[in-house]
């Protein structure tokens, strides 16, 4: 018989060379070595010493664990180290779960979750669409949903502009597909010179005049932005000073707002859609006037005599019909007494 001795002490018999059964103590029968002076050693053989392994789960942060592999019981949201599934750990992970703007460098919300803010481009929170914070057709960059009236202009989704409201003659078409300027005829009669001689503190002739009243009854009314008078001289005409590339809504200040034109090609191709028959209160002009022009439908000057730039009351011009929607809304007859007093047209420009 040969003696075996195991790595861990344990001793046992092993079997003779004829094959016997053998027989000993801790049943360690693997990792034998070759015998040597009729004693043979075994390695390999378990050592119970160790205990047992640690298992995730038993609450434990045991050998060979970490929060990494094991956050349940080696993890902890709070101490200042991001581990395991946290978004973010800074210590404290007091800030707002949700912000309208990017949060600061290791900002952290409670949980070590990540702070929500309108541009990260999940839509959270109060939002109604997150884009990255970028404008698109069917949401603004401040992650609101699109609407015409909320005073956000948005070209992507159509509008041509966005004044804050829906209502129309105010700058902005009430559905934002177009802007908008106003246009009225003067509540004021004036003769050939503009009135020159009456409420002119500045001394101001001709067009210079004429664009100052247009001005004053426009700011008077409470309509803003700037007004000019429709009106040729022997220098200008509307389409040498008017914006040419206008290609909004042209109304008349009246009860709602009636278009006269889509802009400025339309204004001039001959024909109004309505004519231009209410003052700058919106009071309409009952009966047909005839106003101050020596202009053509297209915007050109209509003829030399002008009243002599608009400064004189001996001579004779152009004038226009105000309940006219023709060419002759600009160019009824030419001929006519700067002498009389009539209205002035006036647009913002």
């Amino acid at each position: 018989m040969w003696l075996a001795v195991a790595a861990g002490g344990c001793v046992r018999q092993a079997a003779d060379a004829a094959g016997e059964e053998t027989t000993g103590v801790g049943g360690v029968d693997e990792g034998m070595s070759s015998s040597e002076g009729g004693v043979m050693t075994v390695t390999g053989a378990a050592d119970s010493s160790t205990g047992p392994a640690a298992v995730c789960g038993d609450g434990a942060c045991g050998e060979g664990e970490d929060a990494e592999g094991c956050y349940a019981d080696c993890g902890a949201c709070g101490n200042g180290e991001k581990e395991g599934l946290e978004a973010c750990d800074n210590g404290e992970n007091a800030d707002e779960v949700y912000t309208a703007e990017q949060p600061g460098e290791g900002a952290c919300a409670a949980g070590c979750m990540a702070v929500e803010w309108c541009g990260d481009g999940a839509k959270n929170g109060p939002e109604a669409c997150d884009e990255g914070g970028v404008q698109t057709a069917g949401c603004e960059a401040n992650c609101a949903a699109v609407k015409c009236g909320d005073g956000v202009w948005n070209a992507s989704a159509g509008e041509a502009c966005d004044d804050g409201n829906e209502a129309d003659g105010d700058g902005c078409a009430g559905d934002c597909s177009a802007e908008e300027r106003r246009v009225f005829a003067t509540s004021a009669m004036y003769e050939g010179d503009m009135n020159f001689a009456k409420d002119n503190p500045d001394g101001l002739m001709g067009m210079a005049l004429a664009d100052a009243r247009c001005q004053g009854l426009a700011a008077g009314a409470g309509l803003t932005g700037t007004y000019l008078a429709w009106l040729s001289d022997g220098a200008v005409w509307p389409g040498s000073r008017f914006d040419t590339g206008f290609v909004g809504l042209y109304r008349v200040v009246s009860a709602g707002y009636p278009v006269i034109a889509e802009g400025w090609e339309d204004l001039t191709d001959g024909a109004l859609m309505h004519g231009i028959d209410a003052d700058e209160t919106g009071k309409l002009i009952e009966d047909a006037k005839n106003v101050w022009t020596n202009t053509t439908a297209e915007g050109e000057q209509a003829s030399e005599e002008h009243c002599t730039g608009w400064t004189v009351k001996d001579n004779t011009t152009t004038v226009g019909l105000s309940s006219a929607t023709d060419t002759t809304w600009s160019d009824l007859a030419a001929g006519q007494l700067c002498s009389v007093t009539l209205r002035l047209y006036c647009f913002e420009d």
